[in-house]
């Protein structure tokens, strides 16, 4: 692991701008990144908590989009982002902190611009954070839906 270099640190907030608009990119201090030998290309994203390095997001190979670990989706919920979030009833809560998917009849709120494939925080009616997936269905489907996956869990605490 090393730590960026303006370039590659710059590269990095273009593609949370990109990904995750409008969010504010100051918990990007003192991270360090892991490079593929093959290619050259960023991989993993570290920064270090608590005296120890912590995998903050990890980036796909086939569209460069960053996937956010439990911790990076905690810090990007931190910095006020308020889209991409799925509120579920209290009912499921014990489910999605087992690591279990979200169904659409536990969703009480969703946010309009979730498409299938992206990448969504999944939060209670409390606005408690509790873990990152990625989205089955499109946001105005999920509320007509009774049946049916909602959210697939991908990062739980």
């Amino acid at each position: 692991m090393i730590q960026p270099s303006k370039f590659e640190l710059n590269r990095i907030i273009q593609i949370l701008e990109f990904q995750f608009p409008g969010v504010a990119t100051d918990f990007l201090q003192d991270i360090f990144i892991n490079i593929s030998r093959k290619t050259g290309r960023i991989r993993e994203i570290y920064r270090e908590i608590d005296g120890k390095k912590v995998l903050l997001f990890s980036l796909r190979t086939s569209d460069g989009r960053m996937l956010p670990t439990f911790i990076g989706g905690l810090l990007i919920i931190q910095t006020g982002y308020d889209k991409n979030r799925i509120f579920i009833d209290d009912e499921a809560i014990p489910f999605i902190k087992k690591g279990k998917s979200v169904y659409c009849k536990h969703v009480t709120k969703i946010d309009d611009n979730i498409v299938p494939n992206s990448e969504v925080f999944i939060l209670d009616n409390a606005n408690n954070y509790l873990a990152t997936g990625i989205a089955i269905q499109p946001s105005y489907a999920v509320l007509q839906l009774n049946l049916g996956v909602a959210v697939k869990n991908k990062h739980y605490q």
